[in-house]
């Protein structure tokens, strides 16, 4: 494998032509994202490679060759969880998580898969294992790519195995409905708030008093403001009560990339909504404040910054100073 990297310096060192990423922004606007490099998470992501480098790679998988042994191939694509309790239209078996790999029945074979993304690229590779055969699929739009992705590798699978055309799964309307879903509305607000009064209850101190600098061990620190630029987000949330705060990385780093937004619209009382606006990918989720012993100073700030804490009502809480 003589294309791939580890770095984006790396490979602007070699000399590489590297392609650019894009996303959409909320104005359907096409921009770049000024080829993010995000060492934090390299290994695990973030690698620089091509399609011809990763055919190399999942042909060495296919025939389970050096380095690797056959109890580490065994162990790479065992099931050592289960990431869905059923199955999933068109597959026929509940999805099973390897060592970084989805094992899944489909057409009765056997399909060993894994997409990627990352801000403005997405990937996708699909393993037959037992046929020897595979697919790699990149591309420099993430959303776009991982809608198309599943489009191109299950048609190319369908091919070998000789699917007829009308009994072939809908990948393009699935794909089209998951695009469709992925933009906020005020709608994914009450979704989050469904038990809110009306008219909604204001925010118990001035504005003025939750800006400032909050703090946390392993997280970014944040700096909020009420001084936003509405161009970011775009969302206007009229059963609230029009309050919004915008959230910058007191040291972005290179945890984040450029295109990066974070705004709270207070919903009502103690409760907001935090949006994050990431290379043109957007998510919502619960989050609140807290005030100080004397009621007179807010204390710290909480969210729900992953997906999991939504279902417990879990909270990352930053310290205000």
């Amino acid at each position: 494998m003589s294309e791939t990297y580890l770095s984006l310096a790396d490979a602007q060192r070699a000399g590489r032509n590297i392609s650019q990423g894009y996303y959409l922004d909320t104005n359907d606007r096409l921009l770049s994202t000024q080829r993010v490099s995000m060492r934090s998470s390299r290994g695990a992501g973030n690698i620089i490679s091509s399609v011809a480098d990763f055919a190399k790679w999942i042909s060495t998988l296919l025939r389970r060759g050096p380095p690797l042994s056959e109890a580490t191939y065994r162990a790479l694509f065992g099931g050592h969880s289960i990431a869905s309790k059923e199955p999933e239209a068109p597959f026929v078996s509940p999805a099973l998580y390897g060592m970084g790999w989805v094992v899944q029945t489909y057409r009765g074979e056997t399909v060993i898969q894994h997409a990627g993304s990352q801000y403005g690229f997405g990937s996708l590779v699909a393993l037959l294992p037992k046929r020897k055969l595979g697919t790699v699929i990149m591309g420099n739009n993430m959303r776009g790519t991982n809608a198309a992705a599943d489009i191109i590798a299950f048609d190319f699978i369908d091919d070998v195995l000789d699917i007829p055309e009308d009994e072939r799964f809908d990948w393009r309307r699935r794909a089209d409905e998951r695009l469709a879903a992925d933009p906020l509305t005020t709608d994914t607000f009450r979704e989050l708030h469904p038990f809110l009064p009306d008219p909604p209850l204001l925010y118990p101190l001035n504005l003025s008093a939750y800006e400032g600098m909050f703090i946390h061990a392993a997280y970014p620190n944040l700096t909020l403001s009420s001084d936003c630029n509405d161009a970011a987000g775009g969302i206007v949330y009229a059963n609230g009560t029009g309050a919004k705060l915008c959230a910058s990385l007191v040291k972005p780093g290179d945890y984040f990339p450029k295109p990066l937004s974070l705004e709270m619209y207070h919903v009502s009382g103690s409760s907001w909504v935090l949006v994050t606006t990431i290379a043109g990918a957007m998510s919502a989720a619960r989050a609140e404040f807290r005030l100080g012993a004397d009621g007179r100073k807010v204390s710290h700030m909480g969210a729900e910054v992953e997906s999991s804490m939504a279902r417990t009502g879990e909270k990352i809480w930053w310290a205000r100073v």
